[in-house]
């Protein structure tokens, strides 16, 4: 049959299969919720593909009557990776099962390789951990659409036209042929800019086309016995490797998720178009690798020499590139903190009963509002049958105030002479709780017992802020301000 309609065979074949996963996904609800609010349903998980593209192309295999034994430790590896990652889609794994079963599976693919021999056992041990954080590096670097599948076309690309370089092919044509099919139907799905993906990578993706580039390279370095072929993965090695460095140093949790990535910090704090990212990415690592194909002199001197100052150049970029906006991740992360869910419970009431106790207006409250561009105005507010609130009025839309604790009068006066027109009668068991005033309204509050506490809600900021009650470390404390 003729390679070329084999091929398009082939690529039908994963279009169909990716589009019965898009039913299934839905059916079962694989789908990722961050893209809730848009009206394009995002699939997670839908990286499979890149496992099924490597099934098809040994079913292949088998059926031009090829003998594919040697390739069933690989196979058994991507299959055992894969589907860890797969179930960690949707149930947490151990960081030690997981670990573990990534060791398993290289163990297989280099049993594929034919690397697994006693003598050599530290390099082989050396090799192990190197590969298994390379995996780690490139299943990390996900989040933006198209980055995955672009990143490793450029690499597959890469290494095909390399194969033909070479006077032996270090690997199979159809191998890389059928992988990169599978990148490219995949990468027709998510591509796109943000919030238009129809499908993420997911683990299972970035995790199985990372071993699957990694079987290939590590072929590439056998043959050849030269090392330094991992420069067609050092623009996602810089900046992995930089990230982790730059967590170490801050005493971060490496397993916990973040954002830190330069392609993050583009897409997400410089706002960035997902695509244009992505294309940043795959432009940076296709001139590098072209440049070590055809016009770095094929010696150990000069591979090592242009590896070291890529290396260096790349490094240095990742460093004035972070110096330069790793602070807007930082308010970021500032205004998430500001942002988080504040329960008001009895210590609370007490707290800031206790400060408006201790003033001598006998009054103080506690504004929610934590953002100068909130346009709401929320704030709990102590008062004691001491205390004198000024008369006020909301002007711009309605006022509710509701009593939490204790009992309290809410004084109306009348708009022209000011004037108590009526007085009503607010306490949580009582026959009236909250009540909303219209805009306009003169109103003050006046506290019939001690420990009184209300929320006060109204539009538009507020204008006076006492924050004396601080929440910090998931509890209120006094201000010592």
């Amino acid at each position: 049959m003729n390679t070329w309609l084999l091929y398009i065979i082939i690529a039908a074949v994963l279009v169909v299969a990716e589009l019965i996963y898009f039913r299934v996904a839905d059916k079962y609800k694989f789908v990722d919720q961050s893209n809730g609010n848009t009206p394009t349903v995002t699939r997670k998980g839908g990286g499979v593909i890149f496992l099924l593209s490597i099934v098809i192309w040994g079913v292949m295999m088998l059926s031009l009557g090829n003998e594919i034994v040697d390739y069933i430790p690989f196979f058994s590896g991507l299959l055992l990776i894969a589907g860890v990652s797969f179930f960690e889609e949707f149930r947490p794994v151990s960081d030690s099962i997981r670990i573990s079963v990534q060791f398993i599976a290289m163990g297989l693919m280099f049993w594929t390789l034919g690397v697994m021999y006693m003598d050599l056992w530290w390099k082989v041990l050396v090799a192990l951990i190197l590969f298994v954080g390379t995996i780690n590096v490139i299943g990390f670097m996900d989040g933006v659409n198209g980055i995955t599948a672009g990143y490793s076309l450029v690499v597959l690309l890469s290494l095909f036209l390399l194969n033909g370089q070479l006077d032996k092919h270090f690997i199979l044509d159809s191998f890389l042929g059928v992988s990169i099919l599978g990148v490219l139907v995949f990468g027709f799905y998510n591509f796109r800019p943000s919030g238009k993906a129809k499908v993420f990578a997911g683990s299972v993706g970035s995790v199985g086309i990372a071993f699957i580039m990694l079987f290939a390279i590590g072929k590439l370095i056998i043959q050849t016995s030269d090392l330094t072929w991992l420069v067609f993965l050092v623009v996602y090695g810089v900046d992995g490797c930089l990230t982790v460095f730059h967590q170490l140093i801050r005493r971060e949790s490496l397993g916990r998720t973040h954002r830190k990535h330069a392609y993050q910090l583009m897409a997400n704090e410089l706002g960035m178009n997902h695509v244009t990212v992505s294309l940043i990415y795959m432009g940076l690592q296709l001139v590098i690798s072209l440049i070590m194909i055809y016009w770095i002199p094929n010696q150990a001197g000069a591979h090592w020499t242009y590896l070291i100052v890529v290396t260096l150049v790349l490094s240095v970029a990742y460093i004035l590139f972070i110096k330069k906006y790793f602070h807007l991740y930082e308010a970021y992360l500032q205004q998430k903190r500001l942002e988080k869910t504040e329960r008001i419970t009895p210590d609370v009431l007490d707290q800031l009963t206790m400060q408006a106790q201790a003033t001598p207006s006998r009054s103080m409250d506690y504004d929610f509002c934590n953002t100068d561009k909130s346009m709401s105005h929320r704030m709990l507010m102590a008062i004691e049958p001491q205390s004198s609130v000024p008369l006020h009025r909301p002007q711009k839309a309605s006022e509710t105030v509701v009593c939490l604790r204790g009992r309290l009068v809410e004084e109306l006066y009348d708009e022209v002479e000011r004037r108590c027109v009526e007085d009503i009668e607010l306490s949580p068991n009582g026959p009236v709780v909250a009540l909303n005033i219209p805009t306009g309204q003169w109103h003050r509050e006046r506290a019939l017992e001690n420990g009184t506490v209300i929320m006060v809600v109204k539009e538009g900021k507020s204008e006076t802020k006492k924050k004396s009650l601080v929440y910090a470390d998931g509890h209120y404390e006094m201000s010592k301000e």
